[in-house]
C-alpha cells in the first residue's frame, strides 16, 4: 500500500511539473493553413503525398486582389475547360462560367465558388480578372512545378492588378493534378448516372499571410498638415518600439496637381503667390488648411519635403522623434504655428544640430530638381487608390479597422507577425513574467521537497497508526480479561452460595 501511494504522488507531481514546463515553452503556430475537407478520396491522396496523416496543401498568395487576413475562408472548387480546350482563362471572349457554378451556388451558399484554372500563356492577374467577370468570387491557380519557389514568372503585379477584387491562390501541380483527376471522374460518373451531382470538393484556407523574414511593411499616406496623422507617431510610438526591426515604415506625402497655378522650384516658404512647384510638365501643389491656421498652401508643400528629407537623412527613429515633437509645437489645434520657424524648433528640440539643416535645405532642392521621390509618392497614391488620407497600409494591404494604434498594432500581429514574444496577449505577458520568476531548478526542488515531505508524512502516519492500534489492542484485552475474572469470580460466588444452601 506504501509503495502504491509513493508512485501515486510521483506520478502526479511530474504530472504538474511537465504541465508547467510545457505551459512555458509551447508556441501555437498560427501561419496560414490550406487544406481539403472533402471528399475522403482526395484526402487520402494528399496524405499519401505528404506522407503524412494531413489534408494540407502547400500554396502562395497571389500579388493583387482584397486578401481576407485573419480570416478563414471555406471553398468549393469548379473547373470550366474553355472553348480551345485549354483552361488557361487569358481571353474574355472564350471563357465561360463553369456549367456547376450557379447549381451549386444556390445549394451550398455558405462556401465561396473558386474557379481552378492552370499556369501559362498569360499573367496570373488577367486570369484573375476574367475569372471575376464570370463569376467566380477566388481563383485557385495550378503550377506547371511540384516546387513554389520558382513560380512568380507569371505572378506579377499590374495595372490590371487595381480592378482585381477576388483572392488568388497557387498550388503545386502534383496537388492539383488530384483535383483535377477527381473532378474529370466525377463528370464521367455524372454522365453515366444521369441526373446525379457528383460531390463537391470544399476547401479551408486560413489567412496570414507572415512575411518569410517576419516583418510587415507599413506605408502612411498622409500629408503634414493632417492632424491625425500628425499625433498618429506619438498614439503610436509604444507599439512601434514593441515591434522594433519587424517594422519597415515609410511616409508617403499627398500632393495635389494643378496646371493653371503659378508655380516656384524656390524652397522657401514665403512665395504667396506660387502654391506650387514644377517638376517636368506636372506642377505638384497643396492646399491650405484653415483649421491650422493655414492661409498659404505653400507652407504644406515645403513642410512635406522638410518631412521626407528628414526621414531619407536621418532615419525612421530621428523622424519619429521629429513628427512626435512637430505635433507637440506646431500642429495644436488650439494654437497652430505652422512655418519653417516653428519646424526648426521642433528640430532643436529633438537634439538637432543646427550645422545640419543646410543638408535638409539642399535635400529638398532636390525633391525639386532631381529627385524622383515625389512623383512616386504621387503616383502610390494612384497607383493604390488612395483618395482620402492618412491611411496605412501593411504589405501593401490597406488597413480598414478603426483608426486607433491598438486596432492597428492587433491587425499586424493577427496577421502578418508571427512572433509570441511581440504579440503575445497581456494575459500572457503576464503568465509568462510570473513563471519567469520561478526557474525551472528551483521547481524541481520544490518537487522533490514536496515528494520526501509526503513520504516522511506517509511514514510517520504509519507509526502513529501502529501505536494507535497497539494500544486499542491491549485496552481490549485488558477489558477482556477484567471482564473475565469478573465473571469467574461471579461464577465462583454462585457455586459457593449453592453448596451453602445445600
Amino acid at each position: 500500500m506504501l509503495s502504491f501511494k509513493k508512485n501515486t504522488k510521483t506520478l502526479l507531481f511530474l504530472q504538474i511539473y511537465f504541465l508547467i514546463l510545457t505551459s512555458i515553452k509551447c508556441q501555437t503556430n498560427t501561419g496560414n493553413s490550406f487544406s481539403v475537407i472533402t471528399p475522403p478520396e482526395i484526402i487520402e491522396e494528399i496524405e499519401k503525398i505528404n506522407q503524412i496523416k494531413s489534408s494540407e496543401i502547400p500554396y502562395r498568395i497571389g500579388k493583387f486582389g482584397d486578401i481576407p487576413f485573419g480570416k478563414t475562408v471555406l471553398a468549393m472548387i469548379f473547373i470550366e475547360q474553355q472553348d480551345d480546350g485549354s483552361n488557361y482563362w487569358c481571353n474574355y471572349d472564350t471563357t465561360k462560367s463553369p456549367n456547376e457554378l450557379t447549381t451549386y451556388a444556390s445549394i451550398y451558399k455558405e462556401y465561396l465558388p473558386m474557379i481552378l484554372v492552370d499556369q501559362g500563356q498569360c499573367s496570373y492577374s488577367r486570369k484573375a480578372l476574367n475569372v471575376q467577370l464570370r463569376g467566380g468570387l477566388s481563383m485557385l491557380i495550378v503550377d506547371d512545378d511540384n516546387d513554389l519557389d520558382n513560380n512568380d514568372k507569371y505572378n506579377v503585379l499590374d495595372l490590371r492588378g487595381n480592378s482585381i477584387k477576388i483572392p488568388s491562390l497557387i498550388i503545386p501541380r502534383n496537388y492539383g493534378d488530384l483535383i483535377k483527376n477527381y473532378i474529370q471522374s466525377q463528370k464521367i460518373k455524372r454522365e453515366r448516372e444521369k441526373g446525379s451531382m457528383p460531390e463537391p470538393i470544399i476547401i479551408s484556407v486560413k489567412f496570414s499571410a507572415y512575411n518569410p523574414d517576419g516583418t510587415v511593411e507599413m506605408n502612411l499616406f498622409m500629408s503634414s498638415d493632417d492632424v491625425n496623422a500628425i499625433y498618429f507617431f506619438k498614439e503610436f510610438e509604444n507599439y512601434k518600439e514593441s515591434l522594433g526591426k519587424k517594422l519597415r515604415f515609410a511616409p508617403i506625402y499627398k500632393y495635389h496637381t494643378y496646371a493653371s497655378y503659378k508655380a516656384n522650384n524656390n524652397v522657401n516658404d514665403d512665395q504667396d503667390d506660387s502654391p506650387c512647384f514644377a517638376k517636368k510638365e506636372t506642377h505638384y501643389c497643396s492646399t491650405n488648411n484653415t483649421d491650422l491656421g493655414i492661409y498659404n498652401p505653400r507652407f504644406v508643400l515645403m513642410e512635406n519635403l522638410r518631412q521626407s528629407c528628414i526621414f531619407i537623412n536621418f532615419g525612421l527613429d530621428f523622424y519619429w522623434n521629429y513628427m512626435i515633437e512637430f505635433g507637440n509645437q506646431c500642429a495644436k489645434l488650439d494654437k497652430p504655428i505652422f512655418n519653417e520657424g516653428c519646424s526648426i524648433v521642433s528640430l532643436y528640440h529633438i537634439g538637432f544640430d543646427p550645422k545640419n539643416y543646410t543638408k535638409i535645405k539642399n535635400c529638398m532642392q532636390d525633391l525639386i530638381d532631381f529627385n524622383s521621390k515625389v512623383d512616386d509618392d504621387y503616383q502610390l497614391y494612384n497607383y493604390r487608390k488612395v483618395y482620402e488620407y492618412p491611411l496605412i497600409t501593411l504589405n501593401g494591404i490597406k488597413f480598414k479597422g478603426m483608426w486607433l494604434p491598438r486596432t492597428i498594432f492587433n491587425s499586424i500581429c493577427t496577421s502578418f507577425i508571427n512572433d509570441e514574444s511581440i504579440c503575445g496577449s497581456p494575459q500572457a505577458k503576464q503568465l509568462s513574467k510570473k513563471l519567469k520568476v520561478y526557474p525551472t531548478s528551483l521547481i524541481i526542488i520544490v518537487i522533490v521537497f514536496l515528494f520526501f515531505f509526503t513520504l516522511l508524512l506517509i511514514i510517520c502516519y504509519r507509526r502513529v497508526v501502529y501505536r494507535s492500534v497497539e494500544q486499542t489492542l491491549i485496552e481490549k484485552i485488558q477489558t477482556e480479561t477484567i471482564r473475565s475474572i469478573g465473571k469467574y469470580n461471579k461464577v465462583k460466588t454462585d457455586k459457593k452460595k449453592l453448596k451453602e444452601e445445600e
